[in-house]
């Protein structure tokens, strides 16, 4: 992007409000602020819910939330932090544009937050086969209903074939919150910015929160700024996550509390 004069650059900083430099933030944090209103109750649909980090002030909330862990080790710890509660449904397939098929599902001794399907990483290792749902079916399944807040998708590469299982001409999660990370989905045919624009031509405006490369897979992360898209990666490296809304001004809210 070229500008000029000063003009030029202070529409350049307008649009894109990097916080570079800023070792932290918290995009979950962020969204929790400005979904979880007092008093008020919803609905979230969370794919690759680890160990429950994201889900879990949501369920203590009185949310439904519909959890998808394949990863059976993840699940026992999900299980323990929410099994107790009767508004969470765990499910033990993986999220895909096929149900019912039975695919292979790998590992890693590095992190626990890298398990998928497939092996992108030198460590993963297969560790048996898991079946498969798309998320219009397991909506359908659980009775979970069609007026969805909040869509979390953390897939390891596989978010853009989650994003289409999903029924869209059904509803449009308030939120939306997917990882990307290209040298993941690259191998899959797809990129950051056929993810980003998947979500637009649905009507969404899309926040762009880039984190440096990641040097190790279950270390520290440094998360580098955000910016509405379309916008260039500062790092095709880079990883992050997508954020959308209809509401441009629910994502500044957010963007302004991710940091």
């Amino acid at each position: 992007m070229h500008t000029s004069g000063v003009g030029g650059i202070k529409a350049f900083v307008s649009k894109t409000l990097w916080r570079v430099g800023l070792g932290h933030a918290n995009e979950m944090l962020a969204i929790q602020s400005v979904l979880l209103a007092p008093g008020t109750s919803g609905k979230m649909v969370d794919v690759g819910a680890h160990k429950g980090e994201s889900c879990r002030e949501f369920a203590r909330r009185s949310w439904k939330v519909l959890a998808f862990e394949p990863d059976d080790d993840n699940r026992a710890a999900l299980e323990v932090a929410l099994g107790g509660c009767d508004n969470v449904s765990i499910d033990v397939r993986a999220v895909g544009e096929t149900t019912g098929a039975e695919v292979l599902f790998y590992k890693s001794t590095l992190s626990t937050g890298i398990s998928g399907l497939h092996p992108f990483h030198e460590s993963h290792t297969a560790s048996g086969h898991v079946k498969v749902v798309r998320l219009e079916d397991a909506i359908d399944e659980y009775q979970f209903g069609d007026s969805i807040d909040f869509l979390k998708v953390d897939a390891e590469g596989h978010d853009y074939f989650v994003l289409r299982s999903y029924p869209w001409s059904r509803s449009l999660p308030r939120v939306v919150l997917v990882e990307f990370e290209n040298s993941k989905s690259e191998p899959l045919g797809y990129d950051f910015d056929i993810l980003a624009q998947y979500l637009v031509d649905l009507g969404y405006h899309v926040l762009v929160s880039e984190w440096f490369p990641i040097e190790r897979y279950g270390g520290r992360h440094k998360w580098r700024g955000a910016s509405f898209y379309p916008c260039p990666l500062r790092d095709r490296r880079a990883w992050g996550n997508l954020i959308a809304s209809q509401s441009r001004e629910v994502l500044e809210s957010i963007r302004d509390r991710i940091a």
